[in-house]
């Protein structure tokens, strides 16, 4: 609950601004749709993994290889900057310096903007959605997963930057055998309505310290997109029991935007940002099993196309150990490098629950400039 209210007031926080501002770019990060806590964990590197509810959005020719039905209720996801890049320690010293009063709420509100000039913060929350598999086949509903990024920086005087997304997604996939062509060949496609709001505001100091144009949503942007990700998958068996998996996916193939404005929010609204068509390359190398574990190596090349990446953000390498304990009890551990920085987690799949858990890395500096933001995720579901 605490976290949820520590989200709601940054969320507030971020509608602050003069409109004027809208399309300057602020942020330099990757924003993804739908991100999952196992892949994140395994450094993003999951496309030729498959087999697994997170498939259906990383690599829809991934349902193939789903052995038995489930589903997966999601209850909640969250996860949020750590370190100095703290979005709580940001909040509660928001929260202090917004306590005084006239001159000194002025000073302690400057003095705390300008100690963390340059610093990025993120929290991202998913709750109340679910996926249903199958062998073959795949449908999810999210009908919340937003997010909030901000960085203190300077301009004509001291600044808060902010970028609030907000999806609500619909997704069915099905995947297909092409062994008749390639032995080992598989193709799926997801289909993917969504409705998308979004709001980037540069705020200055003086108008958050005078509580100015608080939670407008005149300044809101939305719209919905009807897509499709595209993708396809080889597998290769050794007589050793070992597996090497290959794979190409395009997301958002038609990239036809969120141009269908519900007006939801603002009668007035334009349209986001599009989501931007995106290449995906991975390989995974999945071992024998080792006494009780079973290892894989997994490598991507991922967002191959969109305007912020460039060599290092598409990097995304990864391993994960699973461990046989049993038929209701499926722990794995997993570490990796996301665009070159460390990742790490574990899953703890029982008969009734899901429990994952992933820290990891991301690059939110320029394509000429490295900045590292460090998250910590968790999620915990409901697993039939």
């Amino acid at each position: 609950f605490l976290k949820m209210k520590k989200f709601s007031f940054l969320l507030a926080l971020s509608f602050l601004v003069a409109p004027s501002f809208a399309n300057e770019r602020n942020f330099y990060s990757i924003n993804q749709q739908y991100i999952g806590v196992r892949p994140m964990a395994m450094g993003g590197a999951f496309s030729a993994v498959g087999g697994d509810y997170n498939t259906l959005f990383y690599n829809p020719a991934g349902l193939y290889d789903i052995e038995d039905k489930s589903l997966v209720v999601n209850l909640l996801t969250y996860g949020a900057s750590t370190g100095d890049n703290s979005i709580a320690d940001l909040y509660k010293d928001l929260r202090s310096a917004s306590s005084q009063s006239g001159s000194a709420r002025t000073t302690e509100l400057t003095r705390l903007v300008e100690s963390k000039y340059g610093n990025y913060y993120h929290a991202r929350l998913n709750t109340l959605s679910f996926h249903y598999t199958k062998p073959q086949s795949g449908f999810a509903f999210i009908p919340l997963d937003g997010s909030l990024s901000l960085k203190l920086d300077k301009q004509i005087g001291p600044t808060i930057k902010a970028e609030v997304t907000e999806h609500t997604t619909l997704a069915y996939g099905h995947a297909w055998s092409m062994d008749s062509v390639t032995p080992g060949l598989r193709v799926g496609v997801t289909g993917k309505a969504t409705y998308h709001a979004y709001f980037a505001r540069v705020v200055p100091l003086i108008d958050y310290e005078q509580n100015k144009d608080v939670v407008k949503s005149d300044y809101a942007q939305e719209g919905v997109s009807l897509d499709a990700d595209l993708g396809f998958l080889h597998h290769k068996d050794f007589d050793s029991g070992s597996r090497l998996s290959s794979a190409v996916v395009f997301r958002n193939f038609f990239n036809t935007g969120y141009k269908q404005d519900l007006h939801l929010i603002n009668d007035n609204s334009s349209n986001p940002p599009d989501a931007q068509t995106r290449i995906d390359l991975g390989v995974n190398y999945q071992l024998y099993k080792l006494w009780r574990f079973k290892p894989s190596f997994a490598f991507d090349l991922r967002d191959i196309g969109h305007e912020n990446a460039n060599l290092m953000k598409t990097i995304h390498a990864g391993t994960e150990w699973k461990i046989d304990m049993g038929e209701h009890f499926h722990p794995s551990l997993m570490m990796g490098l996301n665009q070159g920085y460390l990742t790490a987690g574990v899953s703890l799949q029982t008969l009734w629950y899901l429990l994952e858990f992933a820290t990891y890395g991301e690059e939110v500096g320029t394509k000429d400039g490295k900045k590292e933001n460090r998250v910590n995720m968790f999620k915990f579901a409901l697993y039939f």
